[in-house]
């Protein structure tokens, strides 16, 4: 699901929102032993991201998140 912009925050109701990060949309599959992140473009960039490959601290039979990949600099903004 694809987050929308809005200047305000609405009113009346109930409402989320969520920061609207600069990053790469993404499907992450995995489970025990491995990992696939698959783009919006339904490309495989999985060997694009070496760091996650390490599945020790995972501790999942299986998982599908829906994700955006940022890289934060030291102050907590994307690049």
């Amino acid at each position: 699901m694809l987050a929308i912009q809005n200047k305000d925050i609405p009113t009346g109701g109930i409402f989320l929102y969520e920061v609207k990060w600069d990053g790469i949309r993404a499907l992450i599959g995995m489970n025990k032993e491995k990992i696939k992140i698959i783009s919006s473009s339904g490309r495989d960039i999985t060997m694009s991201f070496p760091e996650l490959y390490n599945m020790d601290y995972i501790e999942v039979e299986q998982a599908v998140l829906d994700d955006v990949l940022v890289v934060l600099d030291k102050k907590g903004a994307t690049f």
